[in-house]
């Protein structure tokens, strides 16, 4: 079974939080040291001039108790550290350095307030990836999780993924250009909801990040 754990810089902490995934085989839980649309054109808005929307700390400036960030976090399967993010300026980083199969930086928020509506997760991306541990577990590149319970479920059942989606196409192999990147989806029908944004790595190699947004999309056509 797949399983999340925390890390603090580079080391796992002795604690595991299990949570159901996305697939009947898979769980996670934290590690600190995660429609789809095609990626923007390359030319798009300067980092200053991107409207951040609902995201928490666009520009990882707020440091957390014991860890590098307060609204950001990192992620692994469990097992060996094998993940790292990195702070500098206005960029976050997420790198490889073992072999497990993911890892991601996330934020979390609470979504019931937005249910129904059309959001956009989006941010700059680049980078240098590999492929030297096979194909990839998952998609590389941004990441939408909708976790709660469905209109009809039992609370004694707890909480599941209600939505997974990420940004098309998966980053593949070699230098990433940097450019903007993006998932478009509706908030589904629920309660206790948690949405969660990523910035998701499964190749080796490293991504790095900017600019982050979550906007609600004006579309007549959404629930």
């Amino acid at each position: 079974m797949n399983a999340r754990i925390p890390c603090l810089s580079g080391l796992l902490l002795a604690s595991l939080a299990l949570a159901a995934c996305s697939t009947a085989s898979d769980s996670e839980a934290p590690a600190v040291t995660a429609e789809s649309s095609a990626p923007a054109a390359a030319a798009g808005p300067a980092a200053e001039q991107v409207d951040p929307g609902l995201i928490a700390d666009p520009r990882f400036e707020i440091a957390g108790v014991n860890v590098p960030l307060q609204h950001w976090k990192l992620y692994q399967h469990a097992g060996e550290a094998s993940f790292e993010m990195r702070v500098e300026g206005n960029e976050v980083s997420l790198r490889r350095i073992g072999v497990e199969p993911w890892g991601t930086i996330e934020q979390a928020m609470p979504a019931d307030a937005l249910v129904g509506k059309t959001l956009e997760w989006s941010a700059e991306l680049w980078g240098e990836l590999g492929e030297a541990r096979g194909e990839a577990f998952d998609a590389t590149g941004l990441a939408v999780t909708v976790m709660g319970f469905g209109p009809h479920d039992l609370p004694m059942m707890g909480a599941r993924h209600l939505l997974t989606q990420s940004s098309e196409p998966s980053l593949s192999t070699g230098p990433v250009a940097r450019q903007r990147y993006a998932v478009r989806f509706v908030v589904p029908e629920g309660r206790e909801l948690e949405l969660k944004l990523a910035l998701q790595l499964t190749r080796d190699g490293e991504l790095h990040m900017r600019a982050p947004s979550l906007r609600v999309i004006e579309d007549a056509a959404a629930p």
